[in-house]
């Protein structure tokens, strides 16, 4: 045997190559947590979950298989349509990251005129797109917070969200922690914008945020695991490219992946971990996921504070590498800055955030409602429907965008409403539609049109949309 040969046949397993391995395994966590968040609760949602399951498991098994990672993605896409229309921040993002990857894979495919790809061309294709999504996550949950309710503590998201940890009550009603997470929430997330394009801050930005979104999920009843999971992916866009040897370099983490090589252990350990966060307490399987992602970043990032020089720049991280991307980061720039510019006010990455733009005003201390469209300044009231989502929002105190009680109308023809726009009453039945309704756009569009329930008390109430 040549020495060649002999150093081939000593090469880590190409399964635990490059940045792409880590990004695989990231997105197939995010994946349980998300079908978990959809589908886990009755018999029937636990079936469809655990049938979605199988491939981000089969992936964890085998993170190095662009196949593997790439059918993920479209299953992901398709049970995006599926589901469609949600109010869902986290679906949205992902479904700009899994559009992306697979618009990019067949792009690279036309370009390159051959079928297979090296995982580090797709990964240094691809992963601008994903590194743009969480600055945009970040300026939007910074940008929309800055408006008069989310500063005021009687109503802010930011205390409301505090007081569900179950602190006990000197902690849960200090009315100084109370200032301490609103303008801390608007300083964290402004402040890892800057850290993640300074080269020498850039692994204490990565770990911050990874923190912050932890934090997050560990609310009850756990359904922001799946947002946080998934901004934990993004992160970890950001790890050095070479993270892999980094991790090789730290005994406990070359330890586990020598051990997780054969494939049975690995799959082994794949069951026992989806087992663990499905069945554990929710707090202990979210520690236990949290702390192995932190544990993973700390060992591939730990160098980087002192080699900054070999960090990549933010220029080199962010530069867009074809038009595709380009159109994907625009939109979803477009997307965020809907609330202001009357197109739609839900999946903006305006959750929890206080804003109010509906109605022909807004709350926000910087940008004004332009009325770029119209449909968000007609508010229905007063709505009296059996159509069991409109009845539930009515029932609960909510106006709703009129675009949007038309879209659900249209979508469920025996349902009946009627309701109130500017003191006009209006109504629909299965024998008499809304003349409106038969001026809509089509229903993949309107997946993408989606309003949130207007509180109609001022200041504005918080919620989750």
């Amino acid at each position: 045997m040549t020495g060649e040969a002999i150093q081939e046949s000593k090469a880590p397993d190409s399964r635990w190559h490059g940045p792409q391995a880590i990004v695989s395994v990231l997105f197939a966590w995010y994946l349980v947590a998300h079908h978990v968040y959809l589908f886990g609760s009755g018999r029937e949602g636990l079936i469809l979950a655990a049938i979605f399951l199988v491939p981000p498991a089969v992936l964890m098994i085998r993170p190095g298989s662009l196949g593997l990672f790439l059918v993920n993605a479209a299953v992901h896409l398709a049970q995006f349509f599926w589901v469609q229309p949600i109010f869902s921040n986290h679906a949205l993002m992902s479904f700009f990251f899994a559009a992306g990857l697979l618009a990019v894979w067949l792009y690279l495919l036309a370009r390159q005129r051959r079928l297979r790809l090296a995982a580090e061309d797709f990964y240094q294709a691809y992963a601008p797109l994903g590194r743009w999504l969480l600055i945009g996550m970040y300026v939007y949950g910074t940008l929309h917070k800055v408006n008069a309710d989310f500063l005021d503590a009687e109503v802010s998201c930011a205390v409301s969200l505090w007081r569900r940890y179950g602190f006990p009550e000197v902690i849960a009603e200090s009315a100084l922690l109370h200032q301490a997470t609103i303008y801390g929430t608007l300083i964290l997330e402004a402040s890892v914008i800057v850290m993640l394009l300074i080269p020498r801050l850039r692994w204490l930005g990565i770990v911050v945020g990874i923190a912050f979104h932890g934090f997050l999920g560990f609310l009850p009843p756990g359904y922001i695991r799946a947002y946080s999971l998934f901004a934990i992916v993004l992160h970890g866009l950001f790890l050095p490219p070479n993270a892999m040897e980094l991790l090789r370099q730290s005994r406990p983490w070359r330890a586990l992946l020598e051990a997780l090589t054969p494939l049975w252990p690995r799959a082994g350990a794949v069951a026992l971990a989806i087992a663990a966060y499905l069945l554990l307490p929710a707090w202990l399987g979210w520690w236990i996921v949290l702390g192995l992602i932190i544990a993973l970043t700390l060992a591939a990032g730990r160098e980087q504070g002192e080699a900054a020089i070999q960090v990549p720049r933010a220029g080199k991280l962010l530069r867009i590498p074809s038009v595709l991307v380009a159109v994907f980061v625009a939109v979803f720039f477009l997307n965020g800055f809907s609330p202001y510019l009357g197109f739609k006010s839900g999946q903006t990455i305006a959750m929890f955030s206080n804003l109010h733009t509906e109605g022909g005003e807004t709350n926000h201390l910087i940008f004004d409602s332009y009325g770029v469209s119209s449909l968000q300044s007609r508010v229905a009231s007063e709505i009296d429907t059996d159509h069991p989502l409109l009845s539930r929002w009515a029932e609960k105190g909510y106006h709703l965008v009129e675009f949007q009680v038309l879209d659900h109308l249209e979508r469920h023809p025996q349902a009946s409403a009627r309701y109130i726009v500017d003191g006009e009453s209006f109504a629909h039945s299965p024998d008499a539609a809304h003349p409106a309704i038969a001026e809509l756009p089509p229903r993949w569009i309107r997946n993408f049109m989606v309003f949130r329930p207007v509180a109609p008390e001022r200041p504005r109430r918080c919620d989750s949309y």
